[in-house]
Parts: C-alpha cells; structure tokens; sequence
C-alpha cells in the first residue's frame, strides 16, 4: 500500500504527542499489523493491507490501570477515524473503524465476520511475559501502586484471559494454535517467576524494572527500523 509509510508516520506523530503505556508501544502495534497481514493472507481476505492497518491502529489508544479490563476499543476506534481522515476512502475507514470496535465480544456473540477474528487472533498472539511485565509496571505509575508481587500479577492474568480462551474456542480461523502457544508459554514464564519469588530467588519490582526497560528498548528497536525504511 503506497499509503502505509505515511500512515506510520502519523501514528509515530500521535504517539510522541500521547505516549502509550508500556507494553502497548510502537513495537505492539508493527506486531500486530504484521501478523494480521499474515492471517489476512492465510485466511484468504480480501485485502491484507487493510487488514495490517486495523493491527496498527488497534491499540493507539491503551490505558494501564490494572487487570487488563481497561476500555479503549472504541475509543482508539474513534481517535483511528480522525487520524485516517482522508487518508483511506471512507468505506476503508469505516472497514477498519468497526474492525477496532468489540471486535472480541463479537466473536463472543458469535456476530463476528473475518476481519474481526483476524485483529483479535493476531492481537492475543503477541501475548508475552515481557509485554505483561511492562504492562503491569505501567499500571503502578497511577496514583496507586497496583501490583507488588507476582501473586498479584499471576491472579489477574488468570482472570483477564478468561475472555480469550472463550475467543480461541470460538475463532475457527487458521492461526488460532499461534495464539494459544503464546498465552501458555507465558503462563509458564508467570508461574516460574513466581516460583522464585516464593522462594527469595527473585521479586517481582526489580523484575519489574528490568522487563519494562527491554520493552522500552524494543519499542525504540522497532522505529530505528522504521526510520530506515525497514518496515514499510
């Protein structure tokens, strides 16, 4: 799409004017989009490239406040419509404006159409014990510190990914396992923190502190790449 440089562009303006949390970054959001390419492809839609700005897009608007439950689908929805404003024709952006919004609980309804699986199954596939790490840092800078050990993170992400086992049962695209193997792989990594912890090997905010710098370094990684034309 001759378009997508520009179109990066204007999400790297965005994001300097309106940092994003940690762990929802500028290295996020090339994930996604790639890997919804990637399942536009193998999925057969119809336009892949369409697909991969619905992956840029869906998280420009992240909050972090603690289990992973903050609403922000509808309004990255609406920040994607202004910023894409005559960029993509409007039945373009109307495509991936209503991909964005509830894309999740419409696969839940069981409404969804394909376009909905694919953010939703490319988003959960780039789940990390890196990525969780540096969100829950990024919910302790608020005005309360809302995880101070590895209970407290392996019990909400116990119960943030009740919803996307429910998804992964109901999605019958191909590249759900892709998925799957990433939320197990991090619960893996969650119980062996906390394994540590339990035993005085470790604790969770120096931890902490060194996976969000990785993320942050990543972060930055990812726009060298772009500013040398690597990702477009």
């Amino acid at each position: 799409m001759s378009n997508r440089k520009e179109i990066i562009s204007l999400i790297i303006d965005y994001q300097r004017q309106n940092p994003p949390t940690s762990g929802h970054g500028f290295s996020h959001l090339i994930k996604v989009a790639n890997h919804c390419q990637k399942l536009a492809k193998l999925n057969k839609y119809e336009d892949p490239n369409l697909a991969y700005i619905v992956g840029l897009f869906h998280d420009i608007y992240r909050p972090a406040t603690g289990g992973g439950q903050e609403e922000h689908e509808s309004s990255s929805a609406s920040i994607t419509k202004t910023i894409l404003n005559g960029i993509l024709n409007q039945e373009e952006i109307n495509t991936v404006v209503n991909a964005i919004d509830n894309h999740d609980q419409r696969i839940i309804d069981g409404n969804s159409n394909l376009l909905d699986n694919i953010i939703s199954i490319a988003d959960k596939s780039t789940i990390s014990f890196q990525r969780g790490i540096a969100y829950t840092w990024a919910c302790n800078q608020g005005p309360k510190v809302i995880y101070k050990n590895y209970i407290e993170v392996v019990r909400d992400f116990l119960i943030y990914q009740n919803k996307a086992w429910i998804i992964f049962g109901k999605s019958k695209i191909i590249g759900v396992d892709h998925a799957i193997k990433a939320y197990l792989a991090t619960d893996t990594r969650l119980i062996q923190a906390l394994r540590l912890e339990m035993n005085h090997k470790t604790t969770y905010p120096k931890d902490s502190l060194i996976w969000v710098k990785k993320e942050i370094t990543e972060d930055k990684k990812y726009l060298k790449r772009y500013l040398t034309s690597d990702l477009c």
